[in-house]
């Protein structure tokens, strides 16, 4: 049985867990019937595919990588085949990484892939752009691994942050894997705590959240703030 997007949070946006590694994929919807821009198609790609076409016009515009592991893209050989012309954003540390196996620990979690798309971007911090005709901005929040980045949002409605492996629900990215690093993420989790606390975060991996709701009673947060005092 195929699975299906649910809302997150706003209209305009849903999500698709996917994946051995039950990775959060997000559906960046159109207005009206434009394409459909991804944030990390971690794999299950016929369950993305087919969301994918029943959104706006049924293409993919652009997809979105957090960071280049490989549990954040496992679809993504597939989805350019279906959709050639997608763009691919991430930063230029995950864009190396989509060629490296070792890197991407793609070697270790499902059998090798080694990927270089065609229309590949890359994004620093601050970097501004536009998925499914919505504005966001990149931040750059490495600590899990180098080079990841966190997309923010901002409208009427308020603040939405997509942030990948750096901060979930009650925890945060491992440290552990190689490139990983505490005190790089701790002063990420310190620049994402700036961001007003009503702010939507949508992790990698596991339930949505608030940043005030974390800055208050994640752990990590906590201890990222006492460190940076």
């Amino acid at each position: 049985m195929s699975a299906t997007p649910r809302q997150a949070g706003r209209s305009w946006l849903s999500c698709l867990v996917t994946g051995s590694l039950q990775t959060n994929c997000y559906l960046i919807h159109p207005e009206s019937s434009g394409p459909v821009a991804l944030v990390d198609p971690g794999g299950s790609a016929p369950d993305i595919i087919n969301a994918v076409a029943a959104i706006g016009s049924g293409e993919l515009g652009q997809v979105l990588l957090t960071h280049g592991h490989a549990d954040h893209w496992a679809a993504l050989p597939e989805l350019l085949t279906e959709w050639p012309g997608a763009r691919v954003l991430c930063s230029d540390v995950a864009s190396a990484w989509l060629g490296d196996p070792e890197a991407n620990l793609s070697s270790y979690i499902g059998g090798p892939l080694s990927l270089k798309p065609e229309r590949l971007e890359t994004l620093g911090d601050r970097g501004v752009f536009a998925a499914a005709g919505r504005q966001f901005t990149a931040m750059s929040t490495p600590g899990h691994t180098p080079g990841c980045l966190s997309f923010v949002h901002v409208d009427s409605a308020g603040t939405v942050l997509i942030c990948g492996d750096v901060l979930f629900a009650g925890s945060v990215g491992r440290t552990d894997l190689p490139g990983g690093s505490w005190p790089e993420l701790a002063r990420s989790l310190c620049r994402l705590a700036t961001l007003p606390p009503e702010a939507l975060v949508f992790p990698g991996h596991g339930p949505a959240s608030t940043v005030g709701r974390e800055t208050s009673g994640n752990p990590y947060m906590r201890q990222a703030h006492r460190e940076a005092l």
